[in-house]
């Protein structure tokens, strides 16, 4: 592959790339700036080759859970290779850890990449160097596991179902109890959740038998309850940060069980119930701010009529011992207060804007006397209408263009 071309690919990219055979290697950038733990590590190397023999398509090879690399075997029998890459972030610590299990005193900083580019790129070199094309699924990602490489669900799953059959253990029954559990923490309904965890909760086998040890198995259970609750939490109207972070940290409650299956037992249940009672809290949250927001839009489309409180209440579909307690709660005033200040921005503007009399503004707005609007004004701005009006009057002349007008 030319080399000027791999320059470029660096420029786009920022992985650096290896390439070796017997006689020699060469890679970008050069040794004057950072060492290859390709070149530098023989077991990595050793690991990386084996790979590739194995393989006659490029291959993603994940170090670790963070690094990779992607390689492949070009037509004259050369390995080439780009990496390291990482999934994630890598902090200096890391770094300096890596750096020392491949014996390299200089690493340039590993790049943050996903999967699918790095396929991509691999894909596009491997047809420049070889002429054939790869479809991106068929390049394989692989670990320095060989049990797990090694490993197929195929071989397991008849004796699975063999062990299933043998216990009569089916799933349906399991799915139906995840799917109710999910509905109930949806709805926040505590009651429900409270009835169904006394009824007939349906044995931790019927899930799946994932463990031969009970511990293990009701562990993974939890596991799986926690994730759906969660996710269900969130789709009730829980704020989504918070339902993730109290579901890690019940996750992380599970070690502290240690092997009392009891104790995970009353974890499931005290996660099921918060978990709801968070969900029936955000709901009413979010009906608070409903009924005040449907409050405050009658008030708007009707500021210019007599407004009575004991009208919006059943105008919106909600009592007014509800509705005037919620609105004070989250106001800070009564609705009569918000009324009336309300009526007050929308006369200061006509006070501002337009040469309508003092009396007929006070009309407009429904006030019981210009002296009762006077004293509202007053309340809110400091100042009588009039005092306003010389203040902040924007009057229109002749011409029809505004001008300011400043009193003394």
């Amino acid at each position: 592959m030319e080399r000027y071309s791999i320059q470029v690919l660096y420029d786009i990219f920022q992985i650096p790339f290896v390439c070796w055979e017997k006689e020699g290697h060469f890679q970008y950038p050069g040794e004057d700036d950072w060492q290859s733990p390709v070149i530098s590590d023989e077991n990595l190397r050793s690991d990386l080759e084996e790979i590739c023999n194995s393989s006659r398509l490029p291959v993603i090879y994940l170090e670790d859970e963070l690094t990779f690399y992607g390689i492949f075997r070009e037509s004259r029998g050369q390995y080439c290779c780009f990496g390291p890459a990482s999934r994630g972030t890598v902090v200096p610590m890391v770094s300096e850890a890596y750096k020392k299990a491949h014996h390299i005193r200089q690493l340039l900083p590993i790049r943050q990449m996903g999967f699918g580019l790095m396929t991509k790129l691999l894909a596009m070199v491997y047809f420049q160097c070889t002429g054939e094309q790869v479809k991106y699924p068929d390049i394989c990602i692989k670990g320095n596991d060989k049990y797990i490489e090694e490993w197929t669900s195929e071989e397991k799953m008849e004796s699975y179902r063999l062990s299933q059959s043998e216990n009569d253990r089916q799933h349906g029954s399991g799915i139906i109890f995840e799917n109710r559990l999910m509905e109930i923490v949806k709805s926040g309904d505590v009651e429900a959740m409270k009835e169904a965890m006394s009824g007939n909760v349906p044995d931790v086998g019927y899930m799946g038998e994932m463990s031969t040890d009970s511990h293990k198995q009701m562990e993974y259970v939890l596991v799986i309850i926690l994730t759906l609750i969660t996710r269900a939490a969130v789709d009730g109207g829980m704020n989504p940060e918070e339902a993730y972070a109290l579901g890690d940290v019940y996750l992380r409650q599970i070690e502290g069980c240690s092997h009392n299956t009891g104790a995970l037992t009353m974890l499931g249940i005290k996660a099921q119930v918060d978990f709801t009672e968070k969900v029936k809290t955000a709901k009413e949250q979010k009906s608070r701010f409903l009924y005040v927001d449907k409050c405050k839009d009658y008030i708007a489309r009707n500021l210019r009529k007599d407004i009575k409180v004991s009208d919006i209440a059943p105008a919106i579909g909600i009592s007014r011992t509800y509705l005037t307690h919620k609105f004070s709660e989250l106001e800070g005033m009564t609705i009569q207060q918000y009324i009336l200040k309300e009526r007050c921005e929308h006369a200061a503007n006509l006070l501002m804007y337009s040469d309508y009399s003092i009396a007929i503004i006070s009309e407009y707005f429904c006030f019981a006397s210009q002296s009762h609007f006077g004293s509202c004004f007053k309340r809110f701005y400091g100042m009588t209408p009039k005092e306003y009006r010389l203040l902040n009057s924007r009057i229109i002349n002749k011409d029809t263009t505004f001008e300011s007008v400043k009193k003394g």
